[in-house]
């Protein structure tokens, strides 16, 4: 991201009580309104809000091809397709196109830590900001990287 958010991410790390404060907030906010698996990689913001982490298979680039025919998951059938949901949102918010870009698989060392610091820090890649052009189509950007 930059030097400033840099700084601030180290600042946390070397203060743990800080780190645990921000790391207790993330989680009150993105357990409670997203079901957050702590990832430590979030990738909400391409996945229509929803986790994908919440996926038995812990899928982050799309669903595993047994998806039942109701919409539901295979390997708990009692649970909607997480990936069906995330298609249907995205649909809604006119964010299709960000499910078409492939994810990072998964850095499990990563698990269990702050994605906002590591976001600071630029272990992870920027949020993806929804806004429309003039046209009223729909476009995004990437916040923390610089448009090529």
């Amino acid at each position: 991201m930059s030097k400033l958010t840099e700084k601030i991410a180290a600042f946390c790390e070397r203060h743990p009580r800080v780190y645990n404060a921000v790391f207790a907030v993330e989680n009150a906010f993105k357990k409670t309104v997203f079901d957050c698996r702590e990832c430590g990689q979030c990738i909400l913001s391409s996945t229509a809000f929803i986790c994908p982490m919440r996926c038995p298979k812990q899928l982050r680039n799309g669903p595993c091809g047994g998806t039942l025919p109701n919409g539901r998951c295979e390997v708990d059938p009692d649970m909607d397709c997480v990936w069906f949901l995330i298609y249907n949102r995205a649909e809604k918010l006119g964010r299709l196109e960000l499910l078409t870009e492939v994810q990072r698989p998964h850095d499990h060392r990563l698990q269990g830590t702050s994605a906002w610091i590591n976001l600071m820090a630029g272990r992870i890649p920027g949020v993806k900001v929804f806004s429309r052009s003039r046209r009223g189509k729909a476009r995004n950007k990437e916040l923390g990287k610089a448009e090529q």
